[in-house]
Parts: C-alpha cells; structure tokens; sequence
C-alpha cells in the first residue's frame, strides 16, 4: 500500500530531524518544524511555486451550466470531510474561481518560467 510523506514524517518525528518547511508557514502537522523563512532563507525569491490542482471547463460552456458545476465544487471543496483531509496531509484549500484563479494561476507560472530559466538556462 503506498504512503504519502507526511504519514511517514508524523510516525518519524521522534526519530528524524525535520530541518525546515519549504513553506511560507509552518505545517499544522509539524507545528515544531520552522520555516525556511523563520531560518533566514527565501525559498520563493521569484514568487509562490506551488502545487496547484483545479477543474477546468471548455470556454465556451454555457452560463448555467458553468454555475452548476462551481456550486457542485464549492460545495464538495467546502465539505468538513475535505477540510479535515487537507488539514491532515498538509494541503491547502483554495476556493477560487473566474479571475481570481486566473489571476493565481499567471502569478505561480510566471514565477515557474523565472525560476525554470535559471535551473534550465537555454544559452
């Protein structure tokens, strides 16, 4: 059966150092693990690099339509179920849609493009 990280990190954290988060804050599941900002180093220079899930539709959906499936998301994205599984595995849960997505969307690609131009330089 596979295991995801943080599961092993909580049965492992009486046994392993956890240096830092490579997060803005820290993980409610490692409250005692700081932040690399909290050491002193800014991990994100270029802006937020972040993992990011989301539904997308055809452009040209029709408005209601469209409307259903945000109100069927949001409600499942708002369910405590959910919350709680975020909580547990450390993921955060946005509830954003339209422009404000958009808007998120361009501003994490945009920091993937700087920080992929000098990982993986062209020239």
């Amino acid at each position: 059966m596979a295991r995801d990280v943080l599961s092993v990190a909580r049965e492992l954290a009486d046994q392993v150092l956890f240096p830092d988060a490579m997060r803005v804050d820290r993980l409610d599941v490692l409250p005692d693990v700081p932040t690399f900002k909290e050491k002193g180093f800014d991990v994100f220079p270029y802006g937020p690099v972040v993992q990011m899930a989301y539904v997308v539709a055809p452009a040209n959906l029709p408005p209601e339509i469209r409307t259903k499936l945000i109100a069927a998301f949001r409600k499942a994205i708002q369910d405590p179920r959910f919350a709680e599984l975020g909580k547990k595995n450390a993921f955060l849960i946005d509830d954003m849609t339209g422009d404000a997505l958009d808007k998120e969307v361009a501003k994490v690609s945009s920091s993937i493009d700087a920080v992929a131009t000098r990982v993986f330089p062209t020239n």
